[in-house]
């Protein structure tokens, strides 16, 4: 028991109510409680935390109450069924985090190294892409059979009149048409994506997609 109270006193926990304790003592520890009953001998006091039974003036039983969580939801008003601008408007949000999201996977920075003429390198005349670019299937496409790394790798560095001092490792690199509408700056090649970034890609074109039909369907594009 001595162990006991130590431990109380070191972990600054003061001690709860306890069968045995008198009335006055319960009152002393735990204050008023929110509603008290008696019966006879017998009295129950409430407390936001416990219900402590006293039979003839000394506590025979303590139950714990279970507190709500501090985030429980609270009651309130019904809601109201929501109007088709405030779903497009919902839409249109979840539309744009999500072609952002694609935005910096695709966009990630590839490192560059200074070049020098002992570098065996292809030159990539006078940019790194052509223009245009096609809009995804974004129901259906698998952006892991339009990955492109053939005419990258066949070197060991790549280098273009954009910046003719920086050479890039060609096995760095990737050109993926699905993902061409999302090159954001067109003077730097772009990172080879990993399996598990194109997964992702993928999953994220299908929420583009079914964000443009359900748009569509509002009359919202």
């Amino acid at each position: 028991m001595k162990h006991l109270l130590l431990l109380f006193i070191l972990s600054g926990t003061a001690l709860a109510v306890q069968v045995g304790d008198s009335y006055d003592s319960v009152i002393a520890e735990k204050g008023k409680p929110r509603s008290q009953m008696e019966a006879g001998s017998v009295r129950m006091l409430t407390y936001p935390d416990m219900v402590v039974k006293l039979a003839d003036n000394s506590v025979v039983s303590i139950r714990p109450l279970k507190a709500a969580p501090a985030d429980a939801p609270r009651a309130s008003a019904p809601q109201q069924p929501m109007t088709a601008q405030d779903r497009a408007a919902a839409l249109q949000k979840l539309l744009k985090e999500t072609l952002n999201k694609v935005i910096l996977i695709v966009n990630q920075p590839v490192q560059g190294v200074p070049r020098t003429d002992d570098m065996k390198l292809s030159w990539f005349g006078n940019g790194w892409f052509q223009p245009g670019a096609s809009i995804p299937d974004f129901d259906h496409a698998d952006v892991r059979q339009t990955q492109d790394t053939s005419q990258y790798t066949r070197f060991d560095y790549v280098a273009s009149n954009l910046a003719p001092d920086v050479a890039y490792l060609g096995s760095d690199l990737e050109f993926n048409p699905a993902l061409k509408l999302f090159y954001q700056d067109k003077t730097v090649p772009k990172k080879k994506l990993s399996e598990g970034e194109m997964i992702e890609i993928n999953r994220l074109f299908r929420v583009i997609g079914e964000c443009n039909r359900e748009l569509g369907a509002l009359g919202y594009r």
